[in-house]
């Protein structure tokens, strides 16, 4: 089996959407991470997790009637990434914008569960960044909920 077709295999595995805030405890004293370096058990890069949520979001209309779920595929294995990332570039500073980036794909699609799950999304980014300008636009993007 080649390594792409494993990933492909993988892709409508459900897992867990963690939004659990991991605070700032520094695994790196490097503050951005590279961008060609993956993250989380689907191998998505820096880019490639900016890349899943546009798609994501491109689609909230089939997740939000029922056609697709928002909880497998590329945005949970988004979610995934992101705490990889997170957990060994903490200062890294486009953390926050994918997080809020999250925030307004899980408002777009506008579900009860996906409502449920940009409040998750909201609270991890003020936790874990409070200060940054992306914790502050937060609320105005639940504001649309």
């Amino acid at each position: 089996m080649t390594a792409g077709a494993d990933a492909q295999e993988r892709v409508d595995v459900p897992i867990a959407l963690d939004f659990t805030p991991l605070g700032t405890q520094a695994a790196s004293p490097v503050h951005e991470a590279p961008a060609d370096m993956s993250f989380g058990i689907y191998p998505l890069s820096v880019f490639g997790i900016e890349n899943a949520i546009k798609r994501a979001d491109a689609r909230a209309d089939d997740y939000a009637s029922g056609l697709e779920r928002f909880d497998v595929g590329p945005i949970a294995y988004s979610v995934v990434a992101i705490r990889d990332w997170e957990r060994r570039y903490p200062s890294d500073p486009w953390i926050p914008k994918e997080l809020l980036g999250l925030c307004h794909f899980y408002v777009h699609v506008g579900t009860s569960d996906a409502r449920a799950a940009a409040t998750q999304a909201a609270d991890w980014l003020r936790h874990d960044y409070p200060s940054s300008a992306y914790a502050k636009a937060v609320d105005d993007a639940l504001a649309t909920q």
